[in-house]
């Protein structure tokens, strides 16, 4: 610290805002504040954890960089400085902590302030009483009385909390299903060697890989990370379209798909180089090239409902932005979501993803190899979440500030799917 600084009078109003003079505030807790020109420079003592804490960031700098940080360096810079992410992680430990929610709210509101049995003493009066302030402004916001309107950290508390448990509930139930039907149409207890050679196989390879991606779906939706939520989602959106036209015509699985794994009879084209080419498949036996795999243009003539060309063009085409590397996603990427004034969009692209699945899961039983009672029991279940996820629809459109026309798209075909049944 430049030796030419003044420390504050004592006599002075203590600058942390508690209306306290410094010297029966701040300066009593070794908090000091000195003049430098026209500025205001605080320093706190250094604890021993905090030292450890310092020592240690700068080893990791020499470790990454081979020299040691020097006057310019930040030696906090590997930590994320997008969409408050340091904050929200901490958030995100409080909640697996239990620890009530009024904290976790005074904590995001007042920028990280964070009092404990351990650091009281050391923080000024003005923070203690900035962080009590909005634990009291949460505990009001939640007690206030829901007459016509509904306050915005009430709607969304009470939002997420039913989406969590929905959104739980429907991962939960949808693998036990699709594992039930692996079961009950493998034949065997134990799947050992699987081969691809029926409708049926694929199907099991369908719902193995559904299965597969619920188990990260509900991990990323943990971890609150709904850009990589839809980037997966996209894969079961392009099995739905897989499914619906092998079941609109047949042809398309045993003389387009099944040759891509069938190397007794057919084999891969290659290039001049000797490379693989696996956009050219021919039979062994005649020589003969086989069509190529429709591509999503052409598999979209099979969907079974005018509104999934829809969902193709609005959840499809929006979720492909984020498995590539398209300028047009970048935006969401850094974008920063306000937790008390806006739903989870982590739950929300959950509940997206697990409508895509039952459309899969209805489309998957309608397979004429399907059993008879696995597609009742499937049928079932998919009315009973279709109940559930418009239930949810239903309470995302009451925030007309965070609208998104998908919502009104997804109930629309719920209805149809539950219509058809």
């Amino acid at each position: 610290m430049p030796i030419n600084n003044k420390e504050l009078a004592s006599t002075e109003l203590c600058p942390c805002g508690s209306g306290k003079t410094y010297g029966d505030c701040c300066k009593k807790k070794k908090i000091r504040y000195e003049e430098s020109g026209n500025y205001l420079v605080k320093s706190v003592h250094v604890d021993e954890m905090t030292k450890e804490i310092i020592e240690k960031q700068q080893e990791i700098f020499q470790e990454y960089y081979g020299r040691k940080p020097n006057g310019d360096d930040f030696i906090f810079s590997f930590l994320p400085v997008y969409k408050d992410e340091m904050i929200r992680s901490v958030m995100r430990a409080m909640r697996q902590a239990e620890v009530p929610e009024e904290r976790i709210y005074a904590y995001y509101k007042s920028n990280g302030l964070l009092p404990s049995e351990f650091n009281k003493e050391q923080m000024p009066e003005g923070d203690l009483r900035e962080y009590q302030a909005y634990c009291d402004e949460y505990l009001d916001f939640m007690s206030e009385k829901v007459e016509k309107n509904i306050n915005a950290v009430q709607y969304v508390m009470h939002c997420n909390k039913f989406l969590e448990e929905v959104v739980q509930y429907g991962i939960e139930a949808l693998e036990a299903c699709f594992n039930d039907f692996i079961h009950r149409h493998s034949g065997t207890e134990n799947i050992q060697d699987y081969e691809v050679r029926t409708e049926n196989d694929y199907n099991m390879f369908s719902a193995l890989k559904t299965i597969k991606v619920l188990q990260s779906t509900k991990q990323l939706c943990e971890e609150q990370l709904p850009e990589c939520i839809y980037a997966l989602g996209r894969g079961i959106f392009e099995n739905y379209m897989y499914i619906c036209a092998i079941n609109s015509e047949p042809d398309i699985f045993y003389e387009r798909l099944l040759p891509k794994v069938d190397e007794e009879n057919y084999s891969f084209g290659k290039y001049p180089d000797g490379k693989i080419n696996y956009k050219k498949i021919y039979n062994k036996h005649t020589g003969e090239q086989i069509k190529e795999v429709p591509n999503n243009r052409d598999l979209g003539k099979y969907f079974p409902s005018k509104t999934d060309k829809e969902l193709y063009h609005i959840f499809y085409r929006t979720a492909c932005q984020y498995v590539h590397v398209d300028i047009l996603s970048a935006k969401s990427y850094f974008a920063v979501v306000e937790p008390y004034d806006e739903v989870d969009p982590a739950l929300i692209a959950t509940l997206i993803i697990l409508v895509i699945t039952i459309l899969l899961l209805r489309q998957m039983v309608e397979n004429k190899n399907v059993q008879v009672q696995f597609k009742k029991d499937a049928i079932y279940l998919c009315e009973k979440l279709s109940e559930k996820f418009r239930d949810c629809f239903l309470l995302l459109q009451c925030d007309k500030e965070h609208s998104n026309d998908i919502y009104e798209l997804l109930v629309t075909r719920l209805n149809e799917m539950n219509m058809k049944c």
